[in-house]
């Protein structure tokens, strides 16, 4: 739930913890949460795993935490739809460079997603 903390902290609204989001805020939002070794790099990739498309979710939000738990980042978000128009597909059992995909999904670099301003009274669900 670390991811989903670092996320409330950045859109408010009130922890859900249904299949299909974990945040209701202005929008219904699934937060993905990798952890990690190291910090997180733009060409690095977000994930979403192909059996995750049917959640009734609006939006994602991104994260990564140090596998000892001693940071977390939120990345960015994006909307549903979007980010389907958007990412690539993998099929389990693909290589993407030197890993193999253990499970179909669909990916993004983080850079490519929509980062949260830090003005108070940013919408997130205008661009």
């Amino acid at each position: 739930f670390i991811g989903e903390y670092l996320a409330l902290d950045v859109v408010g609204g009130e922890l859900s913890d249904t299949f299909d989001y974990d945040i209701m805020s202005d929008l219904a939002y699934d937060v993905k949460t990798k952890k990690v070794a190291t910090k997180p790099k733009p060409h690095y990739e977000c994930s979403v795993s192909a059996y995750q498309r049917r959640q009734k979710c609006e939006a994602y939000i991104f994260c990564r935490v140090l596998k000892d738990m001693s940071k977390g980042w939120v990345l960015g978000w994006m909307p549903k739809d979007e980010y389907f128009e958007k990412s690539r597909f993998l099929m389990e059992g693909d290589r993407d460079g030197l890993y193999t995909v253990r499970e179909s999904c669909y990916n993004l670099p983080i850079s490519e997603l929509m980062t949260f301003p830090e003005d108070e009274n940013y919408v997130p669900n205008q661009k």
